[in-house]
């Protein structure tokens, strides 16, 4: 179930508090480097600075993997997450 369904069956009081809980497990996991950020709505950013693709993705499995223990069998919930790399070039 999306979290947005969730909002819908339980409440905006459950939503915010499983919301708030996810962001715990981002920031949790992610590297100090790191940059965690509610996007907008039940969406997160996280901005792996200096960090390689594979770097990144080792991270995101790690915080699929504490979400998924933790909310799939008590609520159903499951995310999804998609990743860009970019290279800044100074010159």
């Amino acid at each position: 179930m999306p979290i947005e369904g969730y909002h819908d069956k339980y409440g905006h009081a459950a939503g915010h508090l499983v919301l708030l809980e996810l962001a715990a497990i981002f920031k949790n996991t992610a590297r100090t480097t790191d940059i965690v950020t509610r996007w907008g709505g039940d969406e997160f950013a996280i901005i792996f600075s200096g960090a390689s693709l594979l770097e990144a993705y080792a991270v995101m499995d790690q915080i699929r993997y504490k979400v998924e223990a933790k909310f799939n069998s008590s609520y159903g919930l499951a995310i999804s997450a998609g990743a860009s790399y970019s290279l800044i070039c100074k010159g």
